[in-house]
This record gives C-alpha cells, structure tokens and sequence, in this order.
C-alpha cells in the first residue's frame, strides 16, 4: 500500500504542475501590488518584524491589521523578495508547490477520516484500505485540478488562503494521527503548532477549533473530560485572531474588514445565503469564473432567490445529519456516511467565517472556496462509494464507471483549469474578461484602465475610466484620467481632472500632486511647490509628494536643500527606487562619487527594470576612471532598451576615453 501511495502522490504532483505550467510568468495584479510589490516590509527586514509586532511604523495604515495577522504569510513573500526580488516566477513556484502540498494532505486526511469512521466495524472487507485509498486519491485529484482553486494559486497574494489552508490541514492530520493510536505527542505538538501558524496566516482559521471539536464528536468514543483536555489548546488559540486585529488596530470595528456602514448584519447573512449557492455551482459547473463579482446586497429573508438558497441549504446540512444517522447502522459500508456528513459540516464550518454574519465589503471572492471545497470533494467521492456498496450486487455496473467518470470529470476540470490560467497572463487580458462579466461595476473597469495606461494604450485608458466615472463619481478615477492626461502632455485637461478630484474630497493629497506633476512638467515651479506642499500638509509622510519637493528645489539649482527632501522621502519609503535614484543624481552633481554609486546600485536592485541608476553609474565610474565599470552599465541600458540615445552617446564617450586611456 505504501508503493500504491507513492504512485497516487506522483501522479497528483504530476497533473498539478502540468495544469498549473503556464502561470509562472503571471504578472502581480490588483492586490499583490499593495501586499507585495509596493510593499517596503517585503524589502526591509526590520519593517516585517515592526509589522510583525502591529507596530504601523511607515506602513501604510491600511495594511497594518494585515500584515500583523497575517504574518506569516507576508514572511514567506518576504523570502521570495530576498531570493530573486520582484521576479514573478519564484512566487508562483511557491505558490503551486503549497497547492501540491495541500492536494497530498487531502490524500491523507481522507485515508484518516475513513480509517477513523471504520475502525469499529469488525466485519469490513479485505479490501477496504484499498477503497480508502481510491476514495482519498480521487478527492485529492479533485482539490487539485478544479478550476474554482485557480484564484487561490495563480493571484499570488492569496498565498494567505492556500498557505494557511495547508497549515490547517497539517493540524487536522496531525491531530487524527494523535487520536489514533500513533505516538500522540509528536502529532499533537505538530497539530498545535500548525494551528498557531495557520491563525497568524488567514483569519478563516478561526474555524479549526470547531472543526477537531466535530471530529471528537463524530469519530471518537471518550469521556467528556478527557476530550476537553485534548481540546483545550485549540480553543485558546481562537483568541489569537481577535486579539492580533485589535492589538493593529485598537478597536473592534476592526473586526469588520474593511465593511460599509451601510451595510447590516442582517442583510450581509442574507446575502451570504445566495453567495454560497453561488459557490456550489461553480463547485459543479465551474463556467463564468469572475475576478470580482458584480453581487447585489439582499434586504428581505422572503426574496425568492433567499427563500431558494435558504431551502437548498437546509437540504443540504440535512442530507449531512441523515448520513450521520446512516452511519450508526450495524453495516461497515456505512461507516463511510460518517465521513460524507463530515465533509459536508467541514464546507458549512470552514466558510463560515467568511460567509456568515462577520461583514467583509466584498460580498464574494473564489478563493474563498478554497478550504470548504475540501470537505464537499470528500464527501462527494465518499457518498458515491457508498451508494455502490449499498446497492450490493446491483452496483456491478455502477462500479465499472465510477473510476472512468471520475477520471473523465478530473480531465475535464483540469483542461478548464488550464485554459482559466491563460486568462490571468497579463493585465489587459484579465480585467477585460472581468469586464465583460461585471460591465456595471466601476473597480474592474478602473483595474483595466490602470492596465492599459501601464500599457501606454491611454485612449482605451480614457475610456475605461470615463465609463467608471460615470458609473460611480470616485475622485480616484479623476486622478487616473489627470495620469492618463499628463502622459499625453495635455496639462491644461489634466489639472482639471485634479482639480475635480479635490473638489469631491478636499483632504486628497493625490490630486494635489497630480497638480504638481503637471506644473512640474510645464516648468511652473512656484505653483508645482505649493501644489506639493499643500499634498504633504495633509499627509507628512507622502513619500511622493516630498520627492516631488525635491525635484523642484534640484530644478531651481538648490541641490542641498533637494538631497534633504529626497532622504526624507527615503525614510518614510525605503523602497522608493526613483528617490534613490535622484539623492544619486545630487551627491554626483556634488562630487560625492562613492554615496552616489550607493543610491544608484540601491535603486537599481529595488526596480531592475529602472534604467537611470544605470546611466547615474556609469557617468560616475566613467568620472572617477573605471571606464570598464562604465561601458558595461551602458551596454545594460542598451540591452534593455537600445533607443535610449543617451546611453549610446555615453557609450561613445566612454569608448573614446578607453582609446584615449590606451594611447597613453
């Protein structure tokens, strides 16, 4: 059986790479930039352990509770940063090998459940490990290829629920494996310690205490007193969530990620019922898979489509409580029942901490499926074994098709899996699906503008965001049609924009220094400075704007005052590479040679794709003599982009001062 295991686990890693193959190259999207690419804790080792410690320092105060109750996550994006920086493709390489590893613990998990529900039945068959193990294998190649789990793996910042799902899962294996005769303490202590670490990844890992709680409940036959013992730890690790969001935020609103006041309790439950039909079509037929849904928000429990939601449920968690009852028959075929019920409690209980009362402002997201779905593919293979062994005789053909439909069904949700893949490979290509999909919601249409504005497509830029803004007035969407502008060299249009901006949120420091950046360009530096002043009035610590100060004082001639206002900006972003860049340009404009290789070589490794510091380099190594230096940071420019005259015209420079150097 161990060979049999072996092979199951190989072809699982097997399938689950090839279906995932073509995301390596996925760009960071929608929230990884916040999380990750423009995340300075990611980059600097003491801000991690600040926000490690819920101290906000210079974070950005939205990601404050995140990034103190998601530690552990945001530690693993921190080591991919320090192993190859922004590339993409280490990220997505730990993100697949959890997925793998989440797929072969749902292999063992099932083997222990259904170890667990037969272990009373003295008259199972010969063969019963052997089913167990088909059952677990077929669950497993289930979780692995269904297209629902392809946000969860391919948007690389939802690590957070696939990471802390595979802690989850290691808690509940180890504490089977603990309550099953195995050594208990090594498994105990591996159960609690991923329990921890699963609370301080995702905050659905509240749910696991009542999870083991069930499992006590449904597979094991003790005295009240010793079960609490076992449970007790786990039942105080619950606090550890609450305690981390308050201890970030100081306050219990906080609890309430990020939800409107217009929105009640009771309506967010409501609505939540309709979400979780939702999520079991795309369960069973996983087509019109969306990156952000356009949901209504339900008032009334007599709405048809609540009062239909409310009935498939109800049936639902019945059909669990009446395999529960099967379970207890005197036949060892159903003793598996115990495990389908299991499965279906374990989807009910494993969502609810997303859908339920707990109000979160966006109503629904796939990756939130991505634990419960454990639990309903268990059940789902288990019950269909069942059934086969329930009708004894009369199963012959059943059971010549259960494994062939299975494998069919794997295939073809594998392929579906593989071609939604394709979907996410670059910006435009996603959010214009979301588009198509959500056409009346203005976030998606935002998203695709910002796409084609880094694309430098702006007129489809414009259009996007007109369409938003006339979906939803968002000073946010005046300051990206003021971008788009400025890219255009339209200044006049793009100060008003700005100036529209302002005047639905009169504290926005955006538009101020959208402002700003348009005066700059026209070289109208009074009015740039008091645009960017009036910016960093309302927020002192807008590394941006203060960087922008920086570029004006430089642009008048006043290089001591400009250095100042750029290591400011510095201090309160480490990891802006464009004011490194610009303290570089300062300390080589003062002669300062060695501080300004530093901010050059420090701007360059925080955005390889910048190539001013290259040019900042091999000016300075040209000056001070390393001529050799020079022309390999100009060949490097040149390489990346070879219509950057200038960096050809230092290159000819360079070489004549080499030839020149030889002469001698």
């Amino acid at each position: 059986m161990i060979t049999k295991s072996l092979l199951h686990i190989l072809v699982i890693s097997i399938l689950g790479l090839l279906i995932y193959s073509n995301t390596f190259n996925v760009p960071f999207t929608f929230d990884d930039k916040p999380n990750i690419a423009n995340n300075p804790a990611i980059k600097n080792i003491h801000l991690l352990l600040d926000a490690a410690q819920a101290k906000a320092g210079i974070l950005d105060p939205l990601l404050k509770p995140a990034m103190a109750s998601r530690i552990v996550g945001y530690a693993t994006f921190a080591l991919n940063y320090r192993v190859h920086g922004l590339s993409v493709f280490g990220y997505h390489l730990v993100n697949i090998v959890i997925h793998l590893g989440n797929a072969v613990l749902v292999y063992f998990l099932a083997i222990l459940l259904l170890e667990a529900a037969t272990a009373a039945s003295p008259d199972s068959p010969e063969n019963g490990e052997g089913t167990s193990r088909l059952i677990a294998f077929l669950s497993a190649l289930l979780f692995v290829s269904h297209p629902v789990q392809t946000q969860a793996v391919t948007y690389v910042v939802q690590r957070f629920a696939s990471l802390a799902t595979f802690f989850y899962l290691l808690s509940v294996f180890g504490y089977l494996k603990s309550r099953s005769g195995c050594k208990m303490q090594p498994y105990y202590m591996i159960s609690l310690a991923s329990a921890v670490l699963a609370m301080k990844t995702k905050e659905f890992s509240f749910t696991l205490p009542f999870v083991l709680g069930l499992i006590e409940i449904m597979f094991f036959k003790e005295k009240f007193f010793k079960r609490a013992v076992y449970l007790l730890p786990f039942a105080l690790s619950i606090l550890i969530i609450p305690l981390t969001i308050l201890a970030s935020n100081g306050s219990a609103s906080s609890l309430e990620f990020g939800a409107s006041p217009d929105i009640g309790r009771w309506d967010y439950f409501l609505t939540q019922l309709t979400v979780i039909i939702v999520y079991l079509k795309l369960l069973v037929l996983p087509i019109s898979q969306n990156l952000d849904y356009d949901y209504p928000l339900y008032h009334s429990f007599f709405t048809p489509r609540v009062l239909a939601s409310v009935f498939v449920l109800g049936s639902l968690i019945s059909l669990g409580i009446f395999l529960w009852t099967v379970s207890k028959k005197e036949v060892w075929y159903a003793r598996r029942a115990l495990v389908a019920a299991f499965g279906i409690f374990w989807f009910f209980i494993t969502l609810s901490a997303e859908s339920s009362i707990v109000i979160i402002k966006d109503f629904i997201f796939e990756h939130r499926l991505y634990l419960p779905s454990i639990g309903l593919f268990i059940a789902f293979i288990t019950l269909v074994t069942v059934l086969k062994d329930a009708l004894g005789s009369k199963s012959n053909f059943l059971g010549r098709f259960v494994v062939p439909c299975a494998g069919v069904m794997i295939l073809i949700y594998a392929d579906a899996t593989y071609a939604r893949n394709m979907v996410w490979l670059d910006e435009i290509t996603l959010w214009r699906d979301t588009v198509n999909k959500s056409p009346r919601k203005s976030r998606p249409r935002n998203n695709l503008a910002i796409a084609y504005y880094d694309g430098w497509i702006l007129d489809k830029a414009l259009e996007e965001n007109r369409i938003s803004l006339n979906l939803k007035p968002d000073p946010g969407v005046h300051v990206n049609i003021g971008n788009d502008y400025l890219r255009m060299k339209e200044f006049e249009k793009a100060r008003k924009e700005f100036t529209e901006a302002a005047a639905l949120k009169p504290a926005y420091e955006k538009a101020y220094f959208g402002s700003a950046t348009a005066y700059f360009m026209e070289k109208r530096y009074s009015e740039a400075l008091n645009s960017s002043e009036m910016a960093i009035r309302i927020k002192p610590n807008y590394a941006e704007a203060i960087n922008m100060a920086g570029m004006i004082a430089l642009a008048q001639g006043y290089r001591q005052d400009a250095l100042k206002r750029f290591l400011l900006s510095i201090s309160f972003k480490p990891d802006f590479s464009l004011a490194h860049n610009n303290a570089g340009n300062v300390y080589y404009q003062l002669g300062n040679y060695p501080a300004a290789l530093l901010e050059y070589k420090e701007a360059s490794s925080l955005d390889p794709g910048y190539l001013d510091p290259h040019l900042g380099m091999a000016k300075t190594y040209h000056d001070t003599g390393r001529l050799k230096d020079a022309v390999n940071e100009c060949q490097i420019v040149l390489r990346l982009n070879p219509f950057r005259h200038d960096a050809s015209k230092l290159l000819e420079t360079v070489n004549l001062a080499a030839k020149r150097t030889m002469g001698n």
